[in-house]
């Protein structure tokens, strides 16, 4: 009992350590030691993305924080915006195979913000009913909404801006009373890494607790006392 425990305690102390190594951390590896280099073409057992409430946008998730978005919008919008000029008029599954979220996560999530964004705008232009146009438009305007908060400046430099007519064409969909909630980078779960590692601690304490009682079960008994007369 004891050496299973032990080994099942090895196992899930080990899936933590493999769940948290998530790009962001391989990345930073690689910067330090550019031998693992190798590392950025494997594919990460599990993303930690942060889940983000905008008041006017709705909600949206990505692996960068609000104040990581912002400073590289801030500090590589020319970057980011000159290469999205370079891939405009290639295939989108090209751009996001060429750009891995391990190293490019504002410029890869930007990316599939723009090609949802587009995606429903030009459903809304050929829906046979007007709640298919109307739906269609109200996800293309809030996603738009997420690309001018959040990626404003790359947004703005890189050619994928809306003019006013587009803008308002999406906005008359707008009901800013509804909640909305964008699919980039949510992943088919979310759970995060705090409570990853607190699940693993309380699976430990439980394995010891267990093993705690089953030692206690077989300790033999403690000798007896002398017989009375």
């Amino acid at each position: 009992m004891k050496r299973v425990s032990i080994l099942l305690a090895v196992q899930i102390v080990v899936l933590g350590l493999c769940a948290s190594n998530t790009p962001a951390r391989t990345a930073r590896f690689v910067a330090r030691f550019p031998s693992l280099s190798p590392l950025l073409r494997e594919e990460p057992m599990y993303e930690f993305t942060i889940k983000h409430l905008d008041p006017e946008a709705g909600i949206f998730y990505s692996r960068l924080s609000l104040e990581e978005l912002e400073a590289e919008d801030i500090n590589r919008s020319d970057e980011w915006s000159r290469i999205l000029r370079e891939w405009k008029d290639r295939r989108y599954a090209d751009f996001l195979a060429h750009y891995s979220p391990l190293i490019h996560p504002f410029l890869y999530e930007m990316r599939i913000h723009i090609f949802r964004r587009d995606r429903r705008l030009e459903e809304a232009r050929q829906a046979k009913t007007d709640n298919a146009r109307h739906e269609a438009l109200f996800i293309a305007f809030r996603e738009n909404l997420i690309l001018e908060k959040h990626f404003g400046r790359a947004l703005e430099k890189s050619g994928y801006k809306w003019d006013s007519k587009q803008r308002a064409e999406a906005a008359a969909a707008n009901d800013g009373a509804r909640p909305y909630r964008s699919p980039v980078s949510a992943g088919r779960f979310q759970v995060k890494e705090t409570h990853l590692w607190a699940g693993i601690l309380l699976s430990l304490l439980a394995l010891a607790a267990v093993n705690g009682l089953a030692a206690r079960k077989v300790r033999p008994p403690g000798p007896r006392g002398p017989m009375s007369a």
